[in-house]
């Protein structure tokens, strides 16, 4: 059974509370010790009800330039159809859930972008610099995640935007190290900072710099990317 399968049934679901996030969310106490992360503070705080916008780091789906890691296994134009319909289903279950949300993105003009999923979608560009540079520029109260997600649900950015009334910041921990998804209700420019993207220490480095500051995490359930071949195995029906 994949990812989405146990964690959230995409049809046939019970309707949706933006704050019912306690079957997706992790306890905060096992999340920090699955995680080595002592609790920095014995009392969760309690913020007024947080509105986080999501943002969709996205680029367009040109041959050659998305996903070139599966292009040994799917050639350019496999690869470009493969991201496509991973960035397709992401903007399906943005729309679906609560959650107001943009296209930040790169590689196009924000018109091709409007052509392809929606004039009614926002989009923005996301800028010059690395990754951590452009998604330093999203301003809070912000949920920031990727295209490469095929378990991404309505119900799991609803849990998300759920935390953020009594968090500082969620993350959404990947399985190659990174994480698929970070929140943030103020803004936390030192997550993004000298960042070794890419890696899979990722994860582990974001909780250290929030425990240096005191900053307990709620942490989602962890999810798979689809980077290369050996990860879109996982998912035959993408095939």
């Amino acid at each position: 059974m994949h990812d989405r399968d146990r964690l959230f049934q995409r049809r046939g679901r019970t309707p949706r509370r933006r704050n019912s996030y306690g079957a997706a969310l992790n306890r905060r106490e096992g999340a920090d010790c699955q995680h080595g992360q002592s609790a920095p503070n014995p009392i969760a705080r309690k913020h007024k009800s947080i509105t986080p916008k999501l943002s969709i780091f996205a680029r367009l789906p040109v041959p050659g330039k998305v996903k070139t890691r599966l292009i040994p296994a799917l050639g350019e134009e496999g690869a470009a159809r493969l991201y496509a319909r991973l960035l397709a289903m992401t903007v399906e279950a943005a729309r679906e859930s609560d959650v107001d949300f943009e296209l930040r993105v790169t590689g196009g003009a924000p018109e091709l972008f409007k052509r392809i999923y929606g004039k009614d979608v926002s989009v923005c560009e996301q800028g010059e610099g690395d990754l951590g540079e452009r998604m330093a520029r999203v301003e809070a109260p912000a949920l920031i995640i990727g295209s490469d997600c095929p378990a991404m649900s309505p119900e799991l950015l609803n849990a998300a935007a759920g935390a953020l009334d009594d968090r500082d910041v969620v993350l959404g921990p990947a399985t190659d190290g990174g994480y698929y998804l970070i929140g943030f209700n103020r803004a936390v420019p030192f997550l993004f900072e000298d960042m070794e993207w890419s890696t899979p220490k990722v994860f582990t480095e974001t909780l250290s710099r929030l425990a240096d500051r005191r900053i307990g995490p709620a942490i989602l359930p962890e999810l798979a990317d689809i980077d290369t071949g050996e990860d879109l195995a996982r998912w035959p029906e993408l095939q």
